[in-house]
């Protein structure tokens, strides 16, 4: 198993030229994924399919921004929507 460190998420990013508001980790561990996500102030997606499951997220102190059952949920409509939010939402903040 390998956690991501802030310094490949970071290089990651910069490799990308993508903004801190562009940039959103997808993973499937609150513990380190969404963890890293957060500490660095990137948008976050929680997948349930790892080790994470919904009754767990109320133990954390931070939260995903999103939460989704699988990866191919990423793509339905309302899903879309809700990234369309967590992407305007943010910007108009900038």
């Amino acid at each position: 198993m390998v956690n991501p460190s802030p310094i490949m998420l970071r290089a990651a990013r910069k490799e990308l030229g993508l903004s801190t508001d562009e940039t959103v980790v997808i993973g499937d561990t609150m513990e380190t994924d969404i963890l890293g996500g957060t500490q660095l102030e990137y948008k976050t997606i929680l997948v349930l399919s790892g080790t994470t499951s919904n009754q767990d997220l109320r133990r954390y102190a931070y939260q995903p921004d999103l939460v989704v059952e699988s990866l191919g949920h990423l793509s339905h409509p309302m899903v879309q929507s809700e990234l369309f939010q967590l992407s305007c939402c943010s910007q108009s903040g900038s």
